[in-house]
């Protein structure tokens, strides 16, 4: 593949972190790695990137999976793009499918040969991979003669395991109305089979077959016989159309499809054990050592082509191994116990079904019982089922150390991301941009936050909140430069190393985009625990908590700003003439008013010097036992500071309430209105009375 140095692929799906997406971009991963290419994956759809073209100075082409949404403003770029899974209008835009229509049409065949007749097919006709699923459903009624019966479809809102459930009353409504089933999905078919834990399950008669072969449908009771898509090959698939199409190559068929083989189980009335299927009459026609390679080669790769001139061996080593070890049993000879371990290890990475493992020493053990008959020799029974101790033992162990691999590695996801939560949500993390939560969560090489900023009116842009390991040199990037050059994950950091970009948002707020260095490992890991999208999820969360715990700070400010001034408004000290303040009052006197307007006139008595305070009581309906008491605290105060306190205003409501608490108004002085009080302070001022004041005792 000859193309530019180190060219940068994008991947645009609407989640990163689970399987299914971890096995394709694992497949994309592998044509371009020898290449040194740099992988770029973006959780969105091509609208969503092609908006805020975020990354699009860095790649050189695009694969996006799943939703084609906008994919033609990303085509507006000019950069070739294939897709996996939906095919746009463009017809110069390659697709990639799995043989949806092919992989069905094998499953419903499959019904048929068990003599179902009315077989129903339930799914979303509205997603295109659910549609070609539905036509492969239609293709195999017609080839085998069957009528077509619309009320056996079931077009389903979604996918989904709820859905599943949903089918099961629509079935048992419309009185289980099909024999057998064909699900376009695994989760329908699995929500189908759990509903007969609850409520009105399907009957045990009802084969079911499903579509992806998702991990849970080895586990499903009964196994779910299903079809098998080959994701790292789609991957793989569409990474070489997308090299070629950089190449200069002319663009190649719109759909491709990758073949899907059935991978058969007990959900569709077929027995548990797999070692007693008929062989092809190519392989009869062999020895028994070769016969017996073949089969078990069929064990591990169902679509394997069986060539009868060549040798199982060719497609898989370790059957070799095994058929050598069963005839050093038979033969008295002692197997390799070595070469019988490395080939069960190999036997449970290429293949962890359940039901293919467990048919493997079956299998082998059917062939040797046959050799022992036809030879004759009972002595071998022993030798024999020795050997299969073994082979048992290894399968089980290799199993057993997948099975414990797949559960620490996601347990170790979920506590990872259950430490970081504590980090963002519980306060631990002083500044949750600044990314030093992600300590905690080992799986991440770096990462950096950019959050989306204005310089001016017509540019936006990405400011560099933070950055977890590498420092990014730039404070602020166009989108389309973000990651920093700097950091995107290339091959020397990591075999399988890749860069991630995920939008940080909610329906409330879009805060900006999140790219981090992690490898393909750690997506496959997550198996069907979208961990990236919990993270993600958890720092907007912080985000949004630390913004409102700021607007919170700034609204508390605002209120004690707006309280002083209150304060002062309620309360008011105004320089009427040298030495004289004047404080209005309008409005009820309670505990709180008096005590401020205790502490102005002192602050103000103070402050400038009076001598005289007048207290306007104009604008005050009525004076209690405490709002008198405390006028005569405050006359006695402002007398200790040299100052002497008029009542101005009084109303005879006012005058009868002070004469009848016998109050002593010894120490201040009162006047009938504001006016009055003025002119007497202004008509002595002017006849040089040395005292300045209104004069003692009361008006």
């Amino acid at each position: 593949m000859a193309m530019q140095l180190s060219p940068t692929v994008g991947v645009i799906a609407p989640q990163l972190s689970l399987l299914y997406y971890g096995e394709l971009i694992a497949g994309i991963h592998e044509v371009f790695q020898p290449h040194a290419a740099r992988l770029i994956a973006i959780q969105g759809s091509p609208q969503q990137v092609a908006a805020t073209q975020i990354a699009s100075s860095h790649v050189d082409g695009w694969i996006v999976i799943g939703d084609i949404t906008g994919i033609e403003q990303l085509a507006a770029q000019g950069r070739p793009i294939v897709t996996i899974g939906a095919a746009a209008a463009d017809r110069a835009i390659p697709a990639v499918f799995p043989d949806n229509r092919g992989g069905t049409s094998l499953a419903v065949l499959h019904l048929i040969e068990h003599g179902h007749r009315q077989i129903g097919f339930a799914g979303q006709l509205a997603h295109d991979d659910m549609h070609q699923r539905y036509q492969g459903y239609l293709s195999a009624l017609a080839q085998a003669g069957i009528a077509h019966d619309p009320t056996l479809v079931f077009n389903m809102p979604a996918n989904t395991v709820t859905e599943g459930f949903a089918l099961a009353e629509r079935l048992s409504n419309a009185n289980w109305p099909c024999t057998a089933l064909a699900c376009a999905t695994d989760e329908l078919a699995l929500g189908l089979l759990l509903a007969r834990q609850a409520g009105d399950p399907p009957p045990t008669s009802l084969a079911i077959v499903g579509f992806d072969n998702v991990l849970p449908a080895q586990f499903s009771d009964p196994p779910l016989t299903t079809v098998e898509v080959a994701v790292p090959a789609i991957g793989a698939a569409a990474a070489q159309l997308l090299a070629g199409l950089m190449r200069g190559d002319a663009p190649p068929e719109q759909r491709n499809h990758i073949p899907a083989p059935l991978v058969v189980r007990q959900s569709c009335g077929c027995p548990a054990d797999r070692s007693t299927e008929a062989m092809p009459a190519a392989i009869a026609q062999l020895g028994w050592q070769a016969q017996l390679g073949w089969q078990l080669v069929r064990l591990l790769y169902p679509t394997a082509d069986l060539d009868p001139a060549s040798a199982p061996e060719r497609i898989w080593p370790g059957a070799r191994a095994l058929v050598d070890g069963c005839a050093a049993a038979l033969d008295g000879a002692e197997p390799e116990p070595a070469a019988i371990a490395q080939a069960c290890q190999a036997a449970a990475a290429l293949n962890n079904d359940l039901s293919a493992l467990s048919a493997i020493p079956n299998m082998i053990e059917r062939a040797g019982i046959a050799q022992i008959v036809a030879r004759g020799d009972i002595s071998a029974y022993a030798r024999m089922a020795d050997y299969l101790i073994v082979v048992r033992g290894e399968l089980l162990h290799n199993l057993s150390v997948t099975t414990r691999s797949l559960y620490r590695e996601t347990l170790d996801l979920v506590q990872q991301n259950q430490q970081a939560s504590q980090l963002l949500l519980a306060g631990q993390a002083a500044d949750a941009a600044q990314l030093d939560w992600m300590r905690v969560t080992n799986s991440i090489n770096w990462g950096c936050l950019g959050l989306w900023d204005t310089r001016d009116a017509a540019e936006r842009g990405l400011a560099l909140a933070g950055s977890y390991q590498r420092r990014a040199s730039a404070s602020w990037l166009a989108p389309a430069e973000f990651p920093p050059r700097g950091l995107l994950s290339a091959p020397g950091d990591h075999a399988d190393a890749i860069t991630a970009v995920l939008p940080i948002a909610s329906p409330e707020r879009d805060w900006g985009v999140l790219a981090v260095g992690i490898t393909i490992g750690y997506l496959r890991a997550a198996t069907n625990y979208d961990a990236l999208t919990t993270l993600t999820t958890l720092l907007d969360l912080a985000l949004n908590r630390q913004a409102l715990r700021a607007h919170l700070r700034d609204a508390r400010d605002r209120t004690q700003a707006l309280s002083q001034q209150v304060r002062e408004l309620s309360c008011p000290v105004i320089p009427l003439l040298p030495e004289v303040l004047l404080v209005p009052l309008i409005g009820a006197l309670d505990s709180v008013r008096i005590e401020q307007i205790l502490e102005a006139v002192l602050q103000g008595v103070v402050d400038h010097q009076a001598e005289t305070v007048l207290i306007d009581l104009t604008g005050v309906p009525l004076v209690d036992t405490q709002a008198t008491n405390a006028l005569m605290q405050i006359a006695r105060a402002a007398t200790l500071l040299g100052a002497r306190v008029h009542l101005v205003g009084i109303s005879p409501e006012i005058a009868q309430t002070i004469v009848s608490l016998g109050a002593d108004l010894s120490a201040i002085t009162t006047e009938a209105s504001l006016s009055a009080a003025i002119q007497r302070i202004t008509a002595r001022r002017a006849a040089g009375d040395p005292r300045r004041q209104l004069g003692g005792g009361a008006a």
